[in-house]
């Protein structure tokens, strides 16, 4: 194969993007959303922090929808005193943003809750896809992965890209994994030297063809910019290993 005529695998595209107008499609998005109890990622002018919620109800006569209580708990007052927030979340691997208003909040059993603003607008956004680079058995990459509860596993990685990476397990998969748990750390340590510390969400668990290994697969949640190019960098690295192997014509 003729090097100058090669094309690298490692390009990613855009899903397509949609702003959603239709109010009876605006209230089914955001139904399904509460019946999946998705989770919110909240964001309120002034802070730099971001909070998590979930849809209670949504009231489409009314115009609203209820929202609850902000964790970290510090921003209560902060969405208060702001009055709006900003929301993404997501829905079978379709990104959804909207931003609204707060009409009033309430407390229920000690615990707090807003009512929104329906929003008028959704941007809907199909995800990222991305070439996934595989990563040899040869040079075996950690891969450390630690839930709320502090339980923690070790597997290896398997392949990688910016939207995500596979975790090789060969002993068994970590128990009681399911597809949408969200695990607040996970870390390795790329061969390019960098250290990625990131949030991950469960995609699917799968088998090896030869069955002595169990692959679970997996999605970033909200890389950094920096952190998307650290991991841009290896995937590309990867590639050019992986041409280098080809047998040239």
């Amino acid at each position: 194969m003729n090097s100058s005529t090669t094309t690298s695998p490692a390009n990613s595209y855009e899903g397509k993007a949609e702003k959603v107008t239709d109010p009876a499609r605006i209230v089914g998005l955001l139904t399904r959303l509460q019946e999946k109890r998705a989770l919110l990622q909240v964001t309120v002018p002034g802070s730099a922090d971001p909070y998590n919620s979930a849809i209670l109800d949504v009231d489409s006569e009314q115009r609203y929808l209820v929202i609850d209580e902000l964790s970290p708990k510090s921003g209560h007052i902060l969405l208060l005193k702001a009055g709006r927030l900003g929301v993404q979340t997501q829905l079978k691997g379709v990104d959804i943003r909207f931003d609204s208003l707060v009409e009033s909040s309430g407390e229920s059993d000690g615990t707090a809750f807003y009512r929104i603003v329906l929003p008028s607008a959704l941007d809907y956004r199909q995800q990222r896809a991305h070439y996934r680079a595989r990563v040899g058995m040869a040079r075996p990459v950690e891969v450390t992965i630690e839930r709320i509860n502090g339980d923690r596993f070790t597997g290896y990685l398997n392949d990688i890209s910016v939207s995500g990476i596979g975790i090789r397990f060969s002993h068994g998969l970590p128990p009681n994994l399911t597809r949408g748990e969200r695990i607040p750390k996970c870390h390795t340590h790329l061969p390019t030297g960098v250290d990625l510390y990131c949030r991950i969400e469960i995609r699917f668990t799968s088998v090896s063809v030869e069955g002595n290994y169990h692959i679970v697969g997996v999605r970033f949640i909200q890389l950094s910019p920096a952190q998307e190019a650290e991991v841009a960098h290896y995937v590309a690295a990867l590639d050019r290993e992986l041409i280098k192997k080809m047998p040239k014509e």
